[in-house]
């Protein structure tokens, strides 16, 4: 069978992650092909699957993930398709019909997605942009954390694990 990974990363988290999945079914003698959004060329290979994955900040994609989305997805074709986020939570990620979230104005997407999942990640507050830690910090006040509070949030924290990544991607 045919792979085709394809990541957007922001900080490093979901390219590891997508690194272990290319790992894992290497391991069972697939053909994987794993690169970040920017990267992808258009081509007319077919892929049996095609996985597709994206850190979540504030609930959304990158845009790097939602302009491929927006311009290629429609150029490649694959016969099954798996989304997953990577965040530092699941439940939040989901709705109701347990579809993610930031999905949703990708009905088309969520429909055909045979597999939807949230990969944990990690938040180390000092490779965030200036931009992100200025906006975590202002909703860490606004919401009333003292200052140990928030210095427990800027320590690194990391739930990443391959061996939960390699037990998804065992299913795909």
């Amino acid at each position: 069978m045919k792979y085709l990974i394809l990541y957007s990363s922001k900080y490093g988290a979901t390219k590891q992650i997508a690194n272990w999945i290319k790992q894992r079914l290497e391991l069972d003698k697939k053909e994987v092909f794993c690169l970040d959004v920017k990267d992808f060329k258009t081509s007319d290979e077919k892929y049996d699957v095609m996985i597709l994955g994206t850190p979540l900040y504030s609930g959304k994609a990158t845009q790097e993930f939602y302009d491929f989305l927006d311009n290629d997805f429609d150029k490649i074709d694959f016969d099954s398709l798996v989304i997953f986020a990577v965040a530092m939570q699941k439940k939040a990620c989901f709705d109701e019909e347990n579809q993610l979230k930031f999905l949703n104005d990708y009905e088309d997407i969520r429909k055909i997605a045979k597999i939807q999942e949230v990969l944990l990640g990690e938040m180390i507050f000092d490779k965030l942009s200036k931009d992100y830690q200025d906006k975590l910090m202002f909703f860490y006040e606004k919401i009333g954390l003292t200052k140990e509070q928030i210095e427990e949030k800027r320590a690194p924290r990391t739930l990443l694990s391959k061996k939960d990544v390699w037990d998804f991607a065992q299913k795909l």
